[in-house]
């Protein structure tokens, strides 16, 4: 791949080709607007997404004596293989 760059870098220096010196940084630009882009768009998606599914959160109080009580286990501290 190095060569083939090396050989595209050296045409694109001495082409006499108006702007063709120039295509690296405008594929750059365009790479870098792209991603822009394609960031904005999902942002955007997802925000449209979170709006129309709103979270509802229920808040309730249970008293202790009708919670049940959890399992407890006890595990043994000898090193048992």
């Amino acid at each position: 791949m190095s060569k083939l760059q090396d050989l595209f870098n050296r045409f694109c220096e001495s082409s006499s080709i108006h702007g063709i010196n120039y295509w690296h940084t405008t594929l750059w630009t365009f790479v870098t607007l792209l991603g822009i882009g394609s960031a904005a768009f999902m942002i955007r998606n997802n925000f449209i997404s979170w709006e129309s599914n709103p979270i509802i959160v229920s808040v309730w109080q249970v008293p202790i004596e009708q919670s049940p009580f959890p399992g407890i286990t006890i595990c043994p501290l000898d090193d048992t293989r």
